[in-house]
């Protein structure tokens, strides 16, 4: 897990802004659909695998869900997407969610059936904002070869 971090940030930091090449359209798409999947394999780790360290690999892969799914885009150059601002609505309700489940260990299952529904809808909204990323990383690489463009916080419409 901590190797397919650390490659996500290599690809991170080498954009085309910093190498001044033209994004391509395929890398983009393999970059955002490789930033899925990788932290989807992490999840299905810790909530399938049998393992001690179930809950930093969790946490991790939710993080990575939150913001790899976005490197299409970034390898394009736009650094604020809509998939990343509907992934970080489906964050919040996953950490509201966790914080619900998270009451104590004196009577557990009062504390799972509050927090388990922001869970689930946090989750899939999380998916929905990383297939919007997905969908229009190729887009987003070729408008950023067929215009120069600058860094800027606001999106583009």
């Amino acid at each position: 897990m901590r190797t397919a971090l650390l490659l996500i940030a290599g690809v991170l930091l080498a954009t085309p802004a910093a190498a001044r090449a033209e994004p391509d359209p395929t890398v983009a798409t393999v970059l955002a659909t490789a930033g899925t999947v990788i932290p989807l394999g992490g999840l299905g780790v810790a909530t399938f695998g049998r393992n001690r360290a179930w809950r930093p690999i969790l946490v991790t892969s939710y993080v990575a869900l939150l913001v790899a799914p976005s490197a299409g885009h970034f390898y394009a150059g736009e650094y604020v997407t809509t998939g990343l601002g509907i992934r970080m609505i489906g964050g919040a309700a996953v950490g509201l969610g966790f914080t619900a489940m998270s009451c104590g260990r004196r009577n557990p299952l009062y504390c799972i059936p509050p927090g388990l529904l922001p869970v689930f809808l946090g989750t899939v909204t999380m998916l929905v904002g990383a297939g919007w990323d997905i969908a229009s990383a190729d887009d987003a690489a070729e408008s950023a070869s067929t215009q120069p463009r600058m860094f800027s916080i606001g999106g583009s419409f």
